[in-house]
């Protein structure tokens, strides 16, 4: 019976040495999934704020490019603005130079009428 025993006695150890290897190995394992665990909460935790980094930009850009647009649509009617002024101009000073040389006959034929009246 010492012998069987014996038999028992160290299968009983096999048995525990292959579940204290096996515990082992799961505790490992368990260990490197928290370990992943955590890293992928990290890198989450990383995205969201890249993304939330990226949302304030985006809205900076939307307001900057309103306040662009709107600065732009001045400018166009500044320059809209200035333009007709210039048209304006321009019709102003073909008109003074058609009275100019208007004035210039009418001072011409004046001063002939009076040098030669009868030449007229």
């Amino acid at each position: 019976m010492g012998d069987g025993g014996d038999g028992d006695h160290e299968k009983l150890e096999h048995q525990y040495a292959q579940s204290y290897k096996q515990v082992s190995l799961l505790e490992d394992e368990l260990a490197r999934a928290r370990s992943i665990k955590d890293q992928l909460h990290k890198y989450v935790r990383e995205l969201e704020q890249a993304n939330n980094d990226l949302e304030r930009a985006k809205r900076a850009t939307i307001v900057s490019l309103e306040d662009f647009e709107q600065r732009l649509n001045q400018a166009i009617k500044r320059n809209a603005f200035f333009e007709s002024e210039l048209d304006e101009k321009e019709s102003l000073l073909v008109s003074v130079q058609r009275l100019k040389d208007e004035a210039r006959g009418i001072i011409r034929n004046r001063i002939l009428a009076v040098i030669l009246p009868g030449a007229q």
